[in-house]
């Protein structure tokens, strides 16, 4: 009798103005590419988010697919997709469609472009400028003049490559077929008719274990599972060819590294292929900003964000309270709060401040 149970149960709770979830995920479609009809149920989706190097594995129910993503992650990033079924790589006979997010925010952001400069842009132009000045002339510039491999991110988060091949040791061949054939171990081509198939080998002390399907090329920072445009590469184009091979790293791997890696370092970094259908983009959040630590030199702290924090929660109050340093550059300042209640509503609040020189300080 204390609990007015009618009450209760007719009042509705709110509607959210925005579909907003706990947790992103990548949502898509798996197509057999001649009927364009769904996929069998159960055909394995695999995501692999190329510069935060992290992959997620999901299943097709009606051709559909769903990929949460369980860590966040940061900046732009090229998702690549690519699909198994029973075992065997099926990319070339799916096509892969990623649907894009539904929310629409058209009605509550506002944007116009203005004729005259930003100077938020001009500000963090010439900070970078300075930056990259004081670096190179303190003695630091040679080593970010050192070019990378476009594959190191991969090589290090896969545990290091198991073999590897430097393209100038050997006599360049013609096609990438023979120099398969000839120079680079652990990589076995098969030929039926006009079709060449490419499988990695493992071998034991007394046995040799073939993998059942085409690896994963890595070319020049990009992933792919086309092997007709790994094979159509020129030899005398390319600096190295590397292999992961070893069964227990791939086991680390999920399904995929069940078949193994083959590494295409080229002289220029331009052969990754830009129309692979399976490459997708995807935005993720700014990365964190917190407290820098003061270090004392010669060089000037030109930041031009000071703090960010986008995981920030207030109590049941709505107070919080943060700290952080200010940069050496004196003048205005804004401080910006972004947020979404409970219930769904966007909130946006600014304030301005000034920094100015602490003349009392020693």
């Amino acid at each position: 009798d204390r609990i007015d149970w009618e009450s209760v149960y007719s009042n509705k709770p709110p509607n959210f103005r925005f579909p907003f979830h706990g947790q992103n995920t990548i949502t898509g479609k798996v197509l057999v590419k001649e009927t364009n009809k769904p996929a069998p149920d159960s055909t394995l989706v695999i995501a692999y988010l190329q510069k935060n190097t992290m992959g997620y594995e999901a299943y097709t129910k009606n051709g559909r697919f769903e990929v949460p993503l369980i860590f966040d992650f940061w900046g732009d990033d090229i998702v690549f997709y690519t699909t198994r079924s029973m075992g065997k790589c099926m990319d070339e006979r799916f096509s892969i469609i990623s649907i894009k997010d539904s929310l629409d925010l058209k009605a509550t952001w506002n944007l116009k472009e203005l004729p005259e400069e930003n100077p938020y842009a001009a500000y963090a132009l010439k900070r970078n400028l300075i930056d990259r000045s004081y670096n190179f002339f303190s003695g630091r510039g040679d080593a970010n003049l050192k070019s990378k491999s476009p594959n190191e991110i991969f090589e290090e988060e896969f545990q290091e490559v198991d073999y590897t091949v430097n393209i100038a040791d050997y006599v360049v061949f013609p096609t990438m077929e023979e120099m398969l054939r000839e120079v680079v171990s652990f990589v076995h081509l098969k030929k039926k008719g006009t079709e060449v198939s490419v499988r990695l080998y493992y071998r034991y002390e007394r046995t040799v274990m073939y993998y059942k399907s085409e690896p994963v090329y890595i070319i020049d920072g990009v992933m792919s599972t086309s092997t007709s445009y790994f094979l159509s590469l020129k030899p005398e184009e390319l600096l190295s060819i590397k292999v992961i091979n070893n069964p227990n790293k791939l086991a680390q791997l999920g399904h995929l590294g069940e078949n193994g890696f083959i590494f295409i370092e080229s002289k220029k970094g331009n052969l990754a292929q830009t129309s692979n259908n399976n490459l997708f983009p995807v935005t993720g959040l700014s990365r964190l900003v917190g407290q820098p630590q003061r270090v004392m030199g010669k060089t000037p702290d030109l930041r031009s964000t000071l703090y960010w924090n986008p995981w920030l929660k207030s109590d049941l109050r709505g107070y919080n309270e943060i700290t952080f340093l200010t940069s050496d550059d004196v003048g205005p300042m804004k401080i910006k709060v972004q947020g979404v209640t409970r219930d769904g509503r966007v909130f946006s609040a600014e304030k301005s401040f000034m920094v100015e020189f602490n003349s009392n300080r020693p």
